[in-house]
């Protein structure tokens, strides 16, 4: 469970909050490459580990969209070579 770390219950529902935010955004872009139930879960993780570098929620939407599209372009590009 990439939230079972949290403790504190403000947290947690932060971090809910900018995972349905960044799933969102990352779908109205059509950005989801394969299994869609991993995608989100790996984008949980990279939410989890980034709750505490942002002060607003969408600073930190945009910075798990922008980590979840760069783990995916590294993937991308190691299948095409």
């Amino acid at each position: 469970m990439p939230f079972s770390s949290l403790n504190d219950p403000n947290d947690l529902a932060r971090a809910c909050r900018v995972l349905d935010s960044a799933w969102a955004k990352i779908q109205e872009l059509n950005l989801v490459r394969g299994d869609p139930e991993n995608e989100r879960t790996g984008l949980a993780h990279i939410v989890a580990g980034l709750l505490l570098s942002a002060e607003t929620e969408e600073d930190l939407v945009d910075l798990a969209v922008a980590r979840y599209l760069e783990r995916n372009m590294g993937r991308d590009s190691a299948l095409t070579e």
